[in-house]
């Protein structure tokens, strides 16, 4: 594929359906399985193409920062992460397709 065709095009899957990407950098399914088992295991927040993957408000590329402050002791600091992370990865009941890989 070129650069160009990794980026996920909203309007062409509404008209083409996701099977478009299906196999891809694009399909978390496969971006997943091509990961390596310490980068899964590892939490390796930083080896994830974060980027390539979207939410509500743009690219995924802020995820790994909302999940570093979740996992704060601090209530003040997890609290508002979630509440990020949340109204960005799932909006108004649409899920972003980076929410495979937040979770």
């Amino acid at each position: 594929m070129t650069s160009e065709e990794l980026i996920f095009d909203h309007e062409r899957v509404r008209v083409h359906g996701f099977e478009l990407y299906e196999g891809t950098q694009l399909d978390v399914r496969a971006v997943i399985a091509g990961m390596p088992k310490d980068v899964k295991d590892g939490f390796l927040l930083e080896e994830v193409a974060w980027s390539r993957f979207g939410h509500a408000h743009g690219s995924g590329h802020d995820v790994p920062e909302r999940l570093t402050r979740l996992r704060s002791p601090n209530a003040e600091t997890a609290g508002p992460a979630l509440d990020l992370l949340w109204g960005s990865v799932v909006h108004q009941g649409t899920v972003g397709s980076v929410a495979p890989l937040t979770v």
